[in-house]
């Protein structure tokens, strides 16, 4: 036998046996005898140690180092207006606002209402079509509304806002601008009716 490496021997290759088969049969270091094996293995024991007499238990869900503060009890009353606006999730809502909507508009865009002074916070929805732009515009342009609406007052209601082409193409301080006019123009119909 014909030896390869560290002095492992190898078999030769029967016929119809390809080498690779033959290498793959061919005995492992750890089949040798301990005195042809690598001199870089470490003896391990096989035996386990005793059991500990602590029994293991998880840690605590909280910080042993931070304060855990005295639990104080919630604030009564309402608070402070956010500037939070939601979402118009349920098709009623968009029946109502087709049925009983009121709509106004600014140059690039639009906007049908009810108001309602039960719904807290008030409740905006989106329509802004394909004309406008790629996806990634209509998302863009969507996200900055809820932006420009989430730093105004508006009133309590339901909204679907919508948008032309020349709404994308303002800058946000143009588009800010615009929804104040928009809002200013719903206030003015809330309080004449």
């Amino acid at each position: 036998m014909p030896a390869v490496g560290a002095g492992v021997p190898v078999p030769l290759a029967l016929p119809g046996q390809s080498v690779w088969r033959a290498l793959a049969c061919a005995p492992t270091e750890h089949d040798l005898p301990r005195t042809v094996r690598s001199s870089r293995e470490a003896y391990l024991s096989a035996q386990q140690s005793s059991p500990s007499p602590q029994a293991r238990l998880p840690c605590a869900d909280e910080h042993s180092r931070w304060s855990s503060g005295a639990e104080v009890p919630p604030v009564q009353g309402s608070r402070p207006s956010l500037g939070l606006i939601d979402r118009v999730r349920e098709r009623d809502a968009f029946v109502r606002l087709r049925r009983d909507g009121v709509r106004v508009r600014t140059d690039p865009l639009w906007c049908s209402f009810v108001p309602d002074p039960d719904l807290v916070p008030p409740q905006v929805a989106f329509a802004i079509g394909r004309a406008v732009g790629s996806a990634v515009r209509r998302n863009r342009l969507r996200r900055r509304l809820r932006a420009v609406l989430t730093n105004c007052d508006v009133p309590p209601g339901l909204y679907l806002i919508g948008a032309r082409v020349p709404a994308c193409e303002q800058t946000f301080d143009d588009l800010e601008r615009t929804v104040h006019s928009l809002l200013g123009k719903i206030q003015r119909h809330v309080t004449t009716s």
